[in-house]
Parts: structure tokens; sequence; C-alpha cells
């Protein structure tokens, strides 16, 4: 205790200067990108992983950029500058720096975020080792621009079926097992509000929020039998997260005959695709 009141008279930021070092050590040095090819860069899903790669390895550098800078001023080898004494301010009451915040995101503290981003990071590593980003187990709410994921993967299985884009129509499967399709895309992280699910169908829970088990997004004709029997299903929004503030998507989910909808709207009822852990 003495030495650290110490040294802590000696230099004040002794202990942001532990912490900061600390969260250097935690994030990866770099992002490896996809590899081009011809026929990668006519794949609307590379695209939009490649862009994803893109954006995470510039945001990865501007925040290790930040964090060394920081170092050094805590140990008294860097100019304290305007941008300096901000990052010290906002690392010390443990806020996001402005300039990392260059997606949607939630309110989150700036520990929570390194923890978020590492975690982004290690998936998109992943996406780039792996041999097809059609079948890739994704953290949907762990990717920046999940909205353009859905244009992604629309436009790919459009390309594939040789249909437009109006004739491809959003089908959910929550849980099971996989479908025995080629087109179906794994999404993992997924919560739900204002009900459970069970048996294939919403259930009334007290839960404000349930994770949901696997699900599988498809793009179906919109002729297609599977199709058309959504049509008496719940349009239950999907937001980016518990603010509600960005609407992704929505989701055509199957309820109880014997419970009206408007029992659902009254409730709420919602899915999200991030979750503070």
């Amino acid at each position: 205790g003495e030495k650290r009141r110490a040294s802590a008279l000696i230099n004040p930021l002794a202990d942001l200067g532990a912490k900061v070092h600390e969260m250097l050590e935690n994030l990866p040095d770099s992002l490896e990108q996809l590899q081009r090819s011809e026929a990668s860069l006519r794949d609307p899903l590379w695209r939009c992983y490649d862009r994803e790669a893109g954006f995470g390895k510039s945001l990865l550098k501007k925040v290790r950029q930040d964090l060394s800078l920081l170092s050094a001023a805590c140990e008294g080898t860097a100019k304290s500058t305007n941008e300096v004494r901000q990052l010290i301010q906002d690392l010390t009451t443990d806020q996001v720096p402005k300039a990392w915040q260059r997606f949607a995101m939630a309110k989150v503290t700036a520990t929570q975020y390194l923890g978020d981003l590492v975690k982004r990071l290690e998936q998109l590593r992943t996406v780039v080792s792996c041999s097809s980003l059609q079948k890739h187990r994704l953290w949907y709410g762990g990717l920046f621009f999940p909205e353009a994921f859905l244009t992604a993967s629309r436009q790919a299985v459009a390309q594939e079926k040789k249909v437009s884009l109006e004739e491809l129509n959003l089908l959910v499967q929550i849980g099971g097992d996989a479908p025995p399709h080629d087109d179906a895309f794994e999404m993992t992280g997924l919560h739900l509000e204002g009900a459970a699910w069970a048996n294939g169908q919403l259930v009334v829970t007290d839960e404000l929020s349930v994770a949901l088990p696997l699900l599988w997004l498809r793009w179906v004709h919109i002729d297609s039998p599977e199709f058309k029997q959504t049509a008496d299903y719940l349009r239950v929004p999907v937001y980016l997260n518990t603010s509600r503030s960005l609407l992704i998507t929505a989701f055509s989910l199957k309820t109880p005959k014997d419970i009206p909808n408007a029992v659902w709207v009254q409730r709420s009822v919602a899915v999200t695709i991030w979750t503070k852990q």
C-alpha cells in the first residue's frame, strides 16, 4: 500500500498506465484481410465481409494508436496535448473516446467496449480463414454493419438462384436441426424480449429477455409454399440492442392460435441481435 501511494505521488498516472498497458496486451496487433480474386469480387458476401475486415483493421489501428499514445503520456515520454488530456479524462472515467465510436453500439464503458471489440475482431479472424463464408456460424450482433449483411446475403442468393431481389423474402428458423438447404445462414447471440420460444412458436413468459437458440435465415421465393405458410405469422421487429433505436429487419414468427396478436404487440415483443455480456 505504501509503495503504491508513493508511486502515485511521483506519477499520478501510474494506475492509469497499468490499466492502459493491460488494454493493449488484450488487443490483437493487427487483423488479416480476406484474399482477393476476380471471383471473390463478384461475391456479395465476400464484399460485405471484406468491408467488415477493412473497417475492423482501421478501427483497431486507431484504438492501438490512442492507447500507445496514452501509455507514453502515463510514462512521461509523450507531450501533453489536448488529445492526450482528453484520452486521460475518458479512460480515467472509463468512457469510450469519441474517435472510437465509429459504428452503432449500445452505451457501454471503455472496458466493455474493448472486451467487445476483441470478440468482434476474433470473429473476423475466423471469417478470414474459413473455407465457406456462407456456412460460417455468425455472431450477428458482432458485425459492425449488420444491415449490410442482410443485403449481401439476399444478393448472394438472388445471384445463385438467378432471380431478382424483389422475388426473395426472409424466412427464419429458430432452433431445431439445421435446415437441409445450402442457402441457410446460421446465426447465434440473438435474444427475444417480451416472450420466450418453445416448440417452434412464441410463448408467454415473465422473463424480460431470453437467449434464442441457434437460428437460420433463408431468402426464399415469395411464391414458395414455405413462404406462403408464414402469411399469418406475427411480424416481430429485430433491433440492434435493447435501446431499440436501430431497427435491423423484422422476423415472421409463429404464434399459438389461442393467443391474439394484440397480446404480443402489447408485450412489445422484439428480437435484439447484440446483448451486453
